[in-house]
């Protein structure tokens, strides 16, 4: 969470679900309304953070089909209720977001994914659960493409032997 603030766009009013690949930009819930209108029941979500404190953590949760319909970096944020506190004792603002997703327990991908549906069961889709896949077996999108993208173009930056140019 610390560092992770982005923009809500949550509340503003976007083009519904039909033009979703044509526009770029549609709000998260009209979205995935829009996948549940058309019978998909599941959606791949994943995220890159490596987490070595499973008390004190925060992730950004990705979803390449919303990332890219809705042109986000990320989806969620989903954050330890500690790491909260620590966030809100440290920067004084105890604001949640829409997109940020509060729990009171140790991480795990199992405690991501009920996360995720229970914010999804709030904002009325129901039939849509989420599956966590792997990052390296993610299509990426948001912030994982660019990342990507600039070590394809600079791979000769990033090779063991130019390390080792003088």
């Amino acid at each position: 969470m610390l560092g992770n603030k982005i923009t809500n766009i949550f509340e503003i009013e976007l083009e519904p679900y039909p033009d979703i690949f044509h526009i770029g930009r549609v709000s998260t819930v009209d979205a995935l309304k829009g996948m549940e209108e058309d019978g998909i029941t599941e959606i791949e979500i994943y995220y890159a953070e490596e987490i070595t404190d499973k008390t004190d953590w925060s992730i950004d949760v990705m979803s390449d089909y919303i990332n890219d319909a809705c042109g986000l970096s990320w989806v969620w944020t989903v954050t330890s209720k500690s790491e909260y506190d620590l966030y809100t004792d440290i920067y004084k603002n105890d604001i949640i977001d829409d997109y940020e997703i509060i729990v009171d327990a140790e991480f795990s991908d199992e405690v991501v994914c009920n996360a995720i549906t229970e914010w999804l069961r709030n904002h009325n889709i129901n039939k849509i659960n989420p599956k966590m896949i792997d990052l390296k077996d993610a299509e990426g999108s948001g912030y994982i493409a660019g990342i990507r993208a600039e070590l394809k173009e600079n791979a000769e930056l990033y090779t063991e032997q130019s390390c080792h140019q003088k």
